[in-house]
């Protein structure tokens, strides 16, 4: 039996203090992202609005559904790709911003983000305005709960958004099934603890993840190393 056989659980990730802060202002009828590269505005009439030179969208429609409540909808072409609420609490000190997204899997999913206040926004402004920290981010339906299995060599994966892949630990190419980012996977077993994943698509390698099961066989810590040099690490738990 692989030290990998099971069903794994991410962590809930918890950015540290040197997490980007999002600053925002919603004021005068407009919505603004002033922490984005680059920075915009749109105007807050629940309309799509065109947005130039973000990676995800490139049109966003803004409602400002009451003193605590903002619904962003984002496109790119003719794809919805988030519908977002975000609800501040009470006093305004946190916020929690609950994401549809569309398009990483054959189902919509939900991402929820808390994020807790770090400086005010103008005086007059809707609450959501000021700069916010993350301290929390989850899946609240835990559809990342993978169940992996190697069998005769082979590394399998299947988990809740319904991605799938039976993969040679040799570095042989095959279809990764059911997200929209790759086509193609390749695995190699580094140690009998250890596995390096590769995924691809048309325009070469996308991404780079190296699963790494600890000693005692009940913990899993990840490396995310994607094409465009970001890195993400994060670590989770056995289920079964």
């Amino acid at each position: 039996m692989s030290a990998f056989d099971g069903i794994w659980r991410p962590d809930v990730q918890r950015p540290g203090p040197d997490a980007p802060i999002d600053e925002l202002r919603v004021a005068d009828g407009a919505y603004a992202s002033l922490s984005s590269s680059p920075p915009y505005s749109v105007a807050a009439d629940g309309e799509p609005h065109p947005v130039e030179g973000q990676r995800g969208f490139d049109r966003l429609a803004v409602t400002i559904v009451d003193s605590r409540t903002v619904r962003r909808v984002a496109w790119r072409g003719d794809t919805l790709v988030v519908d977002a609420v975000t609800v501040l609490s009470p006093f305004g000190h946190t916020k929690r911003e609950t994401q549809r997204q569309f398009g990483a899997g054959p189902t919509a999913f939900e991402f929820a983000i808390t994020s807790r206040r770090v400086g005010p926004g103008p005086e007059g402004a809707h609450a959501l305005s000021g700069r916010w920290q993350p301290v929390e981010a989850d899946l609240p339906n835990h559809e990342e709960d993978t169940q992996y299995r190697v069998v005769d060599g082979v590394f399998s994966m299947r988990d809740g958004f319904g991605r799938a892949f039976d993969a040679p630990l040799d570095g042989t190419a095959v279809p990764y099934l059911n997200d929209a980012r790759f086509t193609t996977v390749s695995c190699r077993q580094l140690d009998p603890m250890t596995i390096e994943e590769i995924d691809g698509n048309d325009d070469g390698v996308v991404l780079t993840t190296t699963w790494r099961v600890a000693p005692d066989g009940q913990a899993i810590h990840v490396r995310f190393e994607y094409a465009d040099g970001r890195i993400q690490e994060q670590d989770g738990r056995r289920l079964d």
